[in-house]
């Protein structure tokens, strides 16, 4: 019997990666991809609702949109253990991209945050079922958050570009703070001593 053979793991550089070449943007890029998606969503809606229906602003919208990107951490440490520093950026990332072509009244933003987070969790290989990510949730949103799962996934993959690698801001400051440590600690001596 011969042993499988395995090709090691070879990060792939930031630089010419889809998250540099198609997420990286100026303030007023965002905006104007904010605003964009704002106002055709507002052409969409209006016809719809009586005249006196007041709609979120954008400011509104973005300031909702921060709110639920800042939950993925918290969800992230109700999990026992917590979730890794991966999977919260990866999600937060998720969370974000989407709300750049897409407005809060689209979606219920809970449920786009539980979908990004258990795609961040397939991202990043971390073994976990649909039922076990909502699992953080109140049992009343358990249901209606799978069933949104299940039905929007691919939707919301699309809307992702199907670009699922995300350079989080995490790994290099880990990297940085073990260089410190490694350069102000006397060889040998661990963190603890």
């Amino acid at each position: 019997e011969t042993e499988p053979s395995y090709c090691p793991v070879v990060p792939m550089p930031f630089h010419g990666s889809t998250h540099q070449r198609h997420w990286m943007f100026t303030a007023n890029d965002l905006s104007l991809r904010r605003g964009t998606a704002h106002a055709a969503r507002l052409l969409r809606l209006k016809p719809l609702l009586p005249p006196e229906t007041e709609l979120l602003t954008e400011e509104e919208e973005l300031v909702l949109v921060r709110h639920f990107a800042g939950e993925v951490r918290r969800l992230c440490c109700q999990f026992e253990p917590h979730l890794p520093d991966a999977v919260c950026g990866t999600a937060t990332a998720f969370v974000l991209r989407y709300y750049l072509f897409n407005t809060v009244m689209d979606h219920p933003p809970l449920h786009i945050t539980m979908l990004c987070l258990f795609l961040a969790c397939k991202t990043e290989e971390v073994a976990m079922g649909l039922e076990d990510v909502v699992k953080v949730l109140p049992t009343a949103d358990r249901a209606a958050v799978v069933s949104f799962v299940r039905q929007q996934e691919v939707q919301v993959l699309q809307q992702l570009k199907f670009h699922l690698q995300v350079y989080d801001w995490v790994v290099p400051m880990q990297g940085f703070v073990a260089d410190i440590q490694a350069f102000l600690l006397p060889e040998g001596a661990g963190a603890g001593a």
